[in-house]
This record gives C-alpha cells, structure tokens and sequence, in this order.
C-alpha cells in the first residue's frame, strides 16, 4: 500500500513539475528536494501503515486467543474445584471409621504380629538344626578327608594281606577239594568192588539155597540147563541188590 501511493505521489509530483514547467520554465532546487523528501515521507508513511495494520491484525488474534485461553482457564478452574470438593467429600467418608473397625484393625494387626513372631521362632530352629546338620556333615568330611590323607594307605596294606590270605584260602580249598574228590572217587570205587563181591558170594549162597527148596525133578532140570541156571541167579541177584539198596536208603 505504501508502494502504491509513493507511486501517485510521484505522479502527482510529475504532473505539478510537468505543470510548473509549462507555467514556469523550471524548479529551483530547494524545491525539488522538498519534492523527493516528501515523497520519501510518504513512503514511510505507507509503510508505517502497512505495519500498523499487521500490529492490529495481530492484536485482535492475540486478544482472541487471550479470551480463548481465559474461557478453558476458567472451565479448567471450575473442574478442578469440583474435583477438589469431590475428593474432599471422599476423605470425609473415609476418615469417619467408627470404633469396631479399629478394634478389628487391631486385632488383625496383633495376630499378624504374633503368627510373624511364630514364623520367627520357626525360622531360627530350622536354621540351629540346619548348623547342627551342617556341623555333622562337616565332621563326616573331615573324617574321610583325613581317611583320605593317612587311613586310607593303611587299609590298603591291610586289605592287600587280606586278599593274599583269601588267595591262599582259596588254593587249600582246591587242594583240599581235589584230594576229597580222589578220596571219595576210591572210596566209591572200594564199595562198588566190595558190593559186587558180596554180591556175587550172596549170589552163590542164594541159588545154593534155592537149589536145595527145590525138588529132586526141578534141581535135576535146573542142573541140566545151564541157561535155566542163570536166569534164576539173574532174579535171586536183582531182589538181593533191591533189598541192600531199600536198606540204605532207610
């Protein structure tokens, strides 16, 4: 805006020099420096104008934002105090407790206390019995470390001369054992021979006995045949060797 009218102004200016130097041949200087000093101020002033316009633009936002924030100030204030007597509403109500709540607040509290002193009480015997627990293992430790250290090579020694008597033990066993199994081997053998002696006299006897039951015709016969002879012997044999082993089994 400013621009606009220096421009008019200086046309104007042309015009009253162009007017002046048709009535007058020319300006003076002291009046052409008035003409561009006051052409100057009015540029100034064109932008003294413009500024001011912008300031008051500026102004009214300001002062509507003013009035806005006032506004939400002043609800913001109204909640608050609302909130205020509400919450003081609530501590009115919650700090009027009458004299059963405190009794069972009290009690409460007074049994808590005691089952904590009771758990207290716990704690500490189950930590004597985990020292005396700990203090017996450790004494076990300490024993087998220094079984460890010095026991331990004397047992070593001890049980090398107790393995070496086992060994021993054990080749009298054997020895033992093989000569009480050739003992007994011979002593079978003996028996055998001794019973098949017995057996064979007991045998003789019996079919001597036998023969003489018999009579004249049936001892001829038998007699006469050999293979007869035999086969008694046979049976007179086997029910003497059925009852010498009924015998040794009762």
């Amino acid at each position: 805006m400013g621009k606009k009218k220096s421009k008019k102004s200086d046309k104007k200016a042309d015009q009253g020099a162009d007017g002046s130097s048709k009535k007058e041949p020319q300006m003076t200087i002291r009046e052409a420096i008035l003409a561009y000093q006051i052409s100057i101020k009015e540029n100034q002033l064109g932008e003294l104008m413009f500024e001011k316009n912008g300031l008051e633009e500026k102004n009214q936002r300001n002062k509507e934002r003013r009035d806005r924030l006032k506004e939400e100030q002043l609800h913001h204030i109204k909640t608050l105090l609302k909130q205020a007597k509400e919450r003081d509403k609530e501590l009115e109500e919650i700090s009027v407790v009458n004299k059963e709540q405190v009794e069972v607040s009290l009690k409460d509290k007074w049994k808590c206390s005691k089952e904590q002193d009771q758990e207290l009480e716990d704690l500490k015997r189950e930590i004597e019995n985990k020292l005396q627990e700990y203090e017996e293992t450790q004494a076990k430790v300490d024993k087998w470390i220094a079984y460890r250290d010095s026991g331990r090579q004397e047992h070593s020694i001890q049980i090398k001369l107790l393995t070496e008597e086992l060994v021993d033990c054990q080749q009298n066993f054997e020895e033992m054992k093989s000569h009480l199994e050739k003992t007994l081997s011979l002593a079978k053998e003996e028996i055998k021979r001794s019973t098949e002696d017995r057996l064979s006299d007991q045998k003789y006897v019996a079919s001597e006995k036998a023969m003489t039951t018999l009579d004249k015709w049936t001892s001829k016969e038998v007699k006469d045949n050999d293979w007869l002879r035999r086969e008694a012997s046979f049976c007179l044999c086997f029910c003497l060797v059925s009852h010498f082993l009924t015998f040794c089994v009762m």
